[in-house]
């Protein structure tokens, strides 16, 4: 099985599109929040909406970085809660999704051919993804519109779990879905999280996707050496990858070929 992280690996927008995205995920947030219904038994007086916002965007950043999931009905209630108002998730969820729909998201050079050679092949695809802005429906509709959702045997989208990357269980969520031991399988990401975790799950080998021009690169991320079962390689793009370097040393992320006609589960 190949696992593959999605934001700046699968997925792509520039910088500044990035960049304007967080200031319209920070707004669009205090505009629905200002919309909700004030509650009436208050036990103690309500926080700013912005300042709520704010603090509970820092909550998942944090929380990302120790590992864990936070979704987004549980940011509304803690908002809800701070601000003194009844959340309305339904509302909220679409507005998120138009404000991703807005982004110009496209396809990371190579990645539609990668996985369309691995599924050829009959290996498993996973993607493993931290969501620290949309809700994971929403993933899997911009997933949907753009092809690539026919492709994953399973997903593990961190707003729907109790775990984030680097934490190796949203990585083994993925491989126990798709039924794959992490011996046989093979990361694909372009963060230090996404080797941390994958190493930790026990993953066979690790493919970092760096941003500058790769170079030789011994198997150490962020001053720490990792176990010699695995291998962390590098690859300035996806398009650099080929289905040799993924399952070299005896094909360990291969599993038996799809009977032809057999769909994918759906995830």
């Amino acid at each position: 099985m190949v696992t593959f992280d999605l934001w700046n690996t699968v997925l792509q927008i520039s910088p500044r599109a990035a960049r304007h995205y967080e200031q319209e995920i920070e707004r669009v947030w205090c505009e629905q929040v200002a919309l909700w219904p004030m509650r009436h038994d208050l036990a103690r007086p309500p926080v700013p909406i912005a300042q709520a916002v704010a603090d509970t965007l820092r909550l998942v950043r944090e929380h990302a970085c120790e590992g864990k999931g936070l979704s987004i009905a549980r940011r509304a209630g803690m908002i809800g809660e701070a601000t003194g108002r009844i959340p309305q998730y339904q509302r909220l969820e679409r507005a998120l999704e138009r404000t991703l729909r807005g982004l110009p998201v496209r396809i990371a050079p190579g990645a539609r051919a990668l996985l369309e050679e691995l599924s050829r092949s009959g290996v498993q695809v996973g993607f493993v993804s931290n969501l620290m802005r949309e809700p994971a429906s929403v993933m899997r509709g911009l997933l949907a519109e753009h092809g690539l959702l026919r492709y994953a045997d399973a997903l593990a989208l961190s707003e729907e779990l109790p775990w984030a990357k680097p934490s190796p269980r949203i990585f083994l969520h993925c491989l126990e879905e798709a039924g794959t031991p992490p011996n046989r399988a093979v990361h694909v990401g372009e963060a230090p999280e996404d080797v941390e975790g994958a190493v930790a799950a026990g993953y066979r080998r690790v493919v970092r996707i760096l941003r500058s021009s790769p170079g030789p690169e011994s198997a150490r991320e962020g001053g720490r050496r990792y176990p010699c079962k695995t291998e962390v390689t590098s690859a300035a793009h996806l398009r650099d990858l080929s289905m040799r370097l993924l399952l070299e040393e005896g094909g360990s992320a291969r599993t038996r070929p799809r009977t032809p006609g057999r769909p994918r589960p759906t995830p």
